[in-house]
């Protein structure tokens, strides 16, 4: 049986753990880069959010830098934590733009702080490109027989796996996610 937080317990951990729009990219959090933007509180800075027409050369500019060989390189290299790299990148832009680094939020948060304009959605590199959809599990569905690939290689499915490694007459807790 699939058991989901609320949207409060979710919201209320990543705060704490100050990984306030970061989720967006962990995934932990019912915005997934598509939706579930209205969902969210504004940032506690929000009351100074810059002009659309600003936002707007920002997140081009994100997009921009994203896009810029070092920055693909620094992506590319499997040793460094490309949510570090992105949030490298959204820090050079506010300080471009003549803003205080606690204005990083405002990038991460712009579809929620302009949520009229539909160009501010379109911009962002992790909306643009996310592949993530809605789902069609509920609370209370069946675990799904879903292909797995395991760590040295090799596929099975999930019911198998479990079936050769764990007493299936106990309660098993499954644990998943996407972290890219």
């Amino acid at each position: 049986m699939i058991e989901r937080l609320s949207f409060q317990q979710m919201h209320s951990t990543r705060m704490s753990q100050r990984h306030w729009m970061m989720c967006g990219i962990h995934m932990f959090h019912p915005v997934n880069g598509r939706s579930g933007f209205d969902l969210l509180p504004p940032p506690p800075n929000s009351d100074q959010k810059p002009p659309l027409e600003t936002m707007i050369k920002m997140l081009h500019r994100e997009e921009e830098l994203r896009l810029s060989d070092p920055i693909q390189k620094r992506f590319a290299d499997p040793s460094v934590d490309t949510i570090h790299v992105a949030a490298d990148v959204q820090l050079q832009v506010v300080r471009e733009f003549g803003f205080n680094d606690d204005m990083v939020d405002m990038i991460r948060a712009a579809p929620a702080l302009y949520p009229t304009c539909p160009e501010v959605r379109r911009i962002p590199h992790y909306q643009k490109f996310n592949r993530a959809r809605e789902g069609h599990l509920i609370s209370g569905s069946p675990v799904p027989n879903c292909p797995i690939s395991l760590l040295n290689g090799t596929t099975t499915t999930l019911f198998d796996y479990f079936n050769h490694h764990f007493d299936t007459t106990k309660p098993i807790l499954i644990a998943a996610g996407s972290y890219t």
